[in-house]
């Protein structure tokens, strides 16, 4: 994922999302790992530096915030091609 997706998709995660108050930007690059890599989350979690619950709780909190964005951005091809929303 390139950083101008990943910039696009925090944008989108902090104004939409039920835990913008709690998350960090390391539990979205936990969670792009984990849909990246898809290891197991003992695995993930040793390589990030953190405990197998606390990686867990984040990933899949963030994962759920991802799917809510799905109506509100539409892509074909791996391009934006309308979103409800402003990207940027």
């Amino acid at each position: 994922v390139n950083w101008k997706v990943c910039e696009d998709l925090w944008g989108l995660l902090d104004k939409y999302s039920v835990w913008k108050e709690m998350r960090r930007p390391q539990h979205l690059m936990w969670t792009l790992l984990f849909l990246q890599k898809y290891d197991t989350e003992q695995s993930n979690a040793a390589s990030v530096g953190t405990s197998t619950k606390t990686f867990r709780k984040w990933v899949w909190r963030v994962i759920e915030e991802i799917a809510a964005l799905a109506p509100m951005v539409v892509v074909s091809h791996g391009k934006v091609l309308c979103s409800v929303v402003s990207l940027s």
